[in-house]
C-alpha cells in the first residue's frame, strides 16, 4: 500500500518535481493547481499527507489550509507548507 499525497502549487515547475521526486520512490502523487483546485481533488480523495504552497491565485494556502480543516475527514491530515 503506497503513501497518497496530495500537493498544492500553482509553479507547474514545482508540481512537476515534488512528482519527480516522490513517485519514484513510491508515493501516488496527486496533483492541484491552487487552492480551489485542491480542495476539488481533495473531494475524491483520502491523502495521508498534503503538500501545499502559500502565494497562489484564486485561493492561496492559507485558505486552502483553513478550508481542509472543516472537513472532519481531514482535519488531522497532516500539512506541510513549501513555498518559494
Amino acid at each position: 500500500m503506497s503513501v497518497t499525497i496530495l500537493a498544492v502549487d500553482d509553479s507547474r515547475t514545482m508540481r512537476d518535481m515534488i512528482r519527480m521526486c516522490l513517485a519514484p520512490a513510491g508515493f501516488d502523487v496527486h496533483l492541484a493547481e491552487d487552492g480551489v483546485h485542491g480542495v476539488e481533488v481533495l473531494d475524491g480523495l483520502s491523502p495521508d499527507a498534503i503538500i501545499t504552497d502559500i502565494n497562489m491565485p484564486r485561493m492561496d494556502g492559507f485558505g486552502f489550509i483553513d478550508a481542509v480543516r472543516t472537513q472532519d475527514k481531514h482535519r488531522a491530515t497532516p500539512i506541510l507548507v513549501l513555498t518559494t
